[in-house]
């Protein structure tokens, strides 16, 4: 279980939804709460205190597969992973590390390579910047 500083960073390669099945299992009998991570969120805005991150809750670019089911919903998606009141990691239900190289899988859920990038820097500055 993630304590003690440790955090976890999951996501559903290629947008998975049997992994996206899986993870909500693992949670509920890991005793995790999942919500959304709101847009004020320095994940999302990337305003953190130490760091400098993306802003993450406009203009977010997505994979072809994507472009018509995200039409409306123009910003990333995390999850957070809470555990007795504290944030312990982040579930993104959308690909992240594959959609961060220049090459198209088929019919891969995730991000465009630049905002991809972009997604794992403020997961990264966020564990970076919570410990200060």
């Amino acid at each position: 279980m993630p304590t003690g500083g440790r955090f976890l960073w999951a996501e559903a390669t290629d947008g998975s939804l049997d992994f996206d099945k899986a993870l909500r299992k693992l949670a509920t009998d890991a005793g995790w709460e999942l919500k959304s991570i709101e847009r004020n969120h320095p994940l999302m805005t990337g305003a953190f205190k130490t760091a400098v991150g993306y802003d993450l809750t406009k203009d977010v670019q997505f994979r072809r597969v994507l472009k018509l089911p995200r039409a409306s919903r123009d910003h990333a998606d995390f999850i957070g992973i809470w555990q007795d009141g504290n944030l312990v990691g982040v579930y993104s239900p959308l690909d992240v590390v594959l959609s961060a190289t220049p090459y198209e899988a088929y019919a891969c859920k995730g991000y465009k390579p630049q905002d991809a990038a972009a997604v794992a820097t403020n997961i990264v500055a966020f564990l970076t910047d919570r410990g200060r």
